[in-house]
């Protein structure tokens, strides 16, 4: 077997979960560990001990880097098992990364009954092993360097590149290509790569009838519509980091006029991880947005219609007020992923993080991106626990 060996653990060909093993040489890495959520909505991990079982490792006690992209949970919901079970690895993240994965894994969960003082413990534990990574920062280990480059889609999220005995290979995580007001958008390696490693969640949707417009747009028409009617809504995120970016999309959203202007309330925990966010890219919140306490009691009585933002986990039960499930993706959809691909000029492309249920002709899909691209990259859509090598 190559020196160089893409074994996906989760979340290749299907959305969340996303783990990856990758071996260079002597190096194990694992490429973010997040959690996902079944037909059921039930929370499960990838199956870690399917890299056992790949031969590739004798123990999870090998593994010597464990790289987390974003702090969506998707990517980083099963930190605690895989540092648990990888004793000597690192865990490397972006500053902004490690507070906002903290707090939804950690400080929120410390206020919640039942969460024993031995859990805060471990999680402390975890976190108190993450070493911090900037853009442009290169890790030098000799055969070995890693250098991480700004992804956009979220804010502190990171693409890695790691170049190992005259090959360069890089993670592109969650990456956008559009700019917005948080992160800007991705910078891709400025030299071309033999292997792209791409998160491509919406890469088939043009061929099934999904919705391939800005969902977060869709979003803000049907809050709009909403608003127009007079009445108040509760937008209920499945996660706590996904609304700082509906927050800010509001804003955007109210001061040019396309969105009725009306008070904003945000969840305790809404409002602690844009506070975190905020320490990181400067001033979020403005006199518009207020803590969903006694403020959101006066409005509820009022005539004023209102946006409240808050959490599933949380619960709020607003019964005077439209449930809007505010879930949304951002993620680019065919065109810019191949866009994408043509920027970082990759020899080979293994897509992962894509929803294989969305399309049934992966073949005929290969076929056409690699003669959109016209450039000889080959492309291969990831099956969970099968072996890519270079």
């Amino acid at each position: 077997m190559g020196d160089v060996v893409f074994f996906p653990i989760g979340g290749a060909d299907s959305i969340g979960a996303s783990c990856y093993f990758l071996k260079l040489g002597p190096y194990n890495i694992i490429l973010d560990c997040g959690t996902g959520l079944d037909g059921e909505g039930r929370v499960y991990e990838p199956d870690c001990m399917s890299l056992l079982r790949s031969g590739l490792v004798d123990s999870m006690d090998q593994i010597g880097m464990i790289i987390v992209s974003h702090a969506h949970l998707d990517h980083v919901g099963a930190l605690a098992t895989f540092a648990g079970c990888c004793s000597n690895a690192n865990i490397y993240m972006t500053q902004l990364t490690r507070n906002v994965s903290h707090y939804q894994l950690c400080g929120r969960r410390m206020g919640e009954k039942g969460v024993s003082g031995e859990e805060s413990l471990m999680y402390e534990h975890i976190f108190d092993r993450v070493l911090f990574v900037g853009y442009s920062q290169t890790m030098d280990y000799g055969d070995l360097k890693v250098t991480f480059y700004p992804a956009g889609h979220f804010p502190g999220a990171m693409m890695t590149l790691f170049e190992y005995e005259g090959k360069r290979i890089l993670y592109s995580g969650d990456y956008s290509l559009n700019e917005n007001a948080l992160s800007g958008r991705c910078v891709v390696p400025d030299a071309p790569v033999d292997l792209l490693v791409l998160c491509s969640i919406n890469a088939v949707r043009p061929y099934k009838n999904c919705r391939t417009t800005n969902q977060l747009d869709d979003l803000m028409s049907e809050i709009n519509g909403i608003l127009e009617t007079e009445a108040s809504l509760n937008c209920v995120m499945k996660q706590f980091s996904k609304s700082v970016e509906l927050l800010m999309a509001l804003n955007e959203g109210m001061t040019c006029g396309r969105i009725r202007n009306v008070p904003v309330y945000l969840s305790k925990g809404v409002l602690e991880v844009v506070n975190i966010v905020e320490e990181q890219v400067g001033p979020i919140l403005n006199a518009n947005m207020h803590l969903a306490d006694s403020h959101l009691a006066r409005s509820a009585r009022g005539s004023e219609p209102f946006v409240l933002i808050s959490t599933e986990r949380e619960g709020m039960d607003m019964p005077h007020c439209v449930k809007v499930d505010a879930d949304f993706t951002l993620h680019d959809g065919y065109l810019q992923t191949v866009d994408f691909i043509r920027d970082v000029r990759p020899g080979k492309v293994v897509v992962v993080h894509y929803d294989s249920s969305c399309f049934s002709g992966f073949q005929w899909l290969k076929r056409k991106m690699e003669t959109d691209l016209g450039n000889g990259t080959s492309i291969d859509f990831a099956i969970r626990g099968n072996k890519y090598c270079l």
